[in-house]
């Protein structure tokens, strides 16, 4: 990241996000907690977002967390109501919240409820490491699986080359 220019700012956290602004190109300063100054002009809010349980606070409070995740089981069911399936960012998994895991998450449910509904054996849904690889245009990038950097050549060939649009064009098909 240093030879692409990037700073790293760690163990700080964002003062002013609430008057940044997050949906639009501005330059702007982002303020952190030790007073470090940082100007920008595109600011994306990534991390620390809480669960939005508006949809389901009413119904199923008796199944929620204090923070307004579900409760539910290695088979997504939600603790305490038959029928009922979560996946994604409203559950209580322990892992980290992200789009690609929530994809994992429907992928086994509805092969769960097919092999429910034709007599066949469920799989549990087993949390793996923590991954994340980030794009830095066509040719860089940077990744971590568990406690373990990943190789610069594995992160260009997961997803620098296209951005993994191929995986996602071929899932539509």
């Amino acid at each position: 990241l240093g030879e692409l220019g990037v700073k790293l700012v760690l163990g700080e956290r964002v003062t002013n996000l609430a008057e940044l602004p997050t949906d639009r190109v501005e330059s702007t300063t982002v303020m952190t907690d030790k007073g470090t100054e940082i100007p920008a002009d595109l600011v994306m809010t990534c991390t620390g977002l809480k669960v939005n349980s508006a949809a389901y606070k009413d119904s199923l409070a008796s199944s929620m967390e204090e923070n307004g995740s579900l409760k539910v089981n290695n088979f997504f069911e939600v603790e305490g109501a038959e029928g009922i399936y979560a996946i994604g960012d409203c559950t209580n998994i322990p892992e980290t919240k992200m789009a690609y895991r929530a994809g994992m998450h429907s992928d086994l449910l509805a092969k769960n409820i097919l092999a429910q509904e034709t007599g066949g054996a469920r799989k549990e849904y087993t949390p793996e490491p923590f991954m994340m690889v980030v794009s830095l245009g066509r040719r860089n990038g940077v990744g971590q699986k568990g406690t373990s950097l990943l190789p610069e050549f594995i992160v260009k060939m997961l997803k620098s080359r296209d951005m993994m649009t191929g995986r996602y064009w071929k899932a539509m098909k």
